[in-house]
């Protein structure tokens, strides 16, 4: 989407006038969606395939209280919001970190290696679930962001922000 961000920001040339890098924030928003796949993200899985998910709602509780913590002294330290968004990376891949840890320790037989090799037919299978359940994924994501970027490429962003606050408090 980075060549179509200055049709997709309605005043995309004010960003560049005020210093804010748009292609930088959005790499790292994207770093940090792709952060929370990564780092042994799948290994929580298995905690919460066996209804136990209330051991990381624990966990994700302390991380985002250091989370907010952190972030709020980088604004008033640095008042600089790269550093504010970079932290959401470090404390993603801490979180994944986290869990990876307690699956493996609660549930070690789960991920020692394999000791049969699946058929075609198990890979087969396997493989048109992931794809079915990506396009059911990317359908969600398109549904629920398309009205942010036909707001923010007819209306502006200051717009999109303000529907954001009021979306959200609603």
């Amino acid at each position: 989407l980075i060549p179509f961000l200055p049709i997709l920001i309605k005043d995309y040339s004010v960003l560049d006038e005020l210093g804010i890098n748009a292609v930088l924030i959005y790499l790292i928003y994207l770093s940090q969606s792709v952060s929370s796949y990564l780092f042994f993200a799948y290994r929580s899985v298995i905690v919460k395939a066996d209804q136990k998910s209330y051991i990381f709602n624990v966990i994700t509780c302390v991380i985002d209280v250091v989370m907010s913590a952190t972030q709020i002294l980088i604004l008033l330290v640095w008042g600089n919001y790269i550093a504010y968004i970079t932290a959401l990376i470090g404390f993603n891949i801490i979180q994944n970190l986290f869990f990876a840890t307690i699956a493996t320790k609660k549930y070690p037989g789960c991920f020692r290696g394999p000791k049969n090799k699946l058929s075609k037919q198990e890979i087969k299978d396997i493989f048109k679930d992931c794809s079915a359940l990506f396009i059911f994924r990317l359908d969600n994501v398109v549904v629920k962001a398309t009205d942010n970027l036909v707001l923010s490429s007819f209306m502006g962003l200051a717009f999109v922000g303000e529907y954001s606050t009021y979306l959200l408090i609603y």
